[in-house]
């Protein structure tokens, strides 16, 4: 069974870096809709929550 968690952030002071022991973290970044339609997901079935979500935001 795996559970995926995803937060909302905002860096408000220094530079963003991974601090992951377990090493299942290749990239930390910010992406548009568009960019996150190009990516090849661990999980694809998640990519339509993550595109509406982008989309409220925007919309809000």
């Amino acid at each position: 069974m795996v559970h995926v968690t995803y937060f909302e952030v905002e860096i408000l002071d220094g530079e963003p870096t991974i601090h992951d022991p377990d090493g299942l973290i290749y990239e930390i970044g910010w992406k548009t809709s568009e960019q996150l339609n190009e990516l090849e997901l661990s999980f694809p079935e998640d990519k339509a929550f993550l595109l509406q979500y982008i989309e409220q935001i925007a919309l809000s």
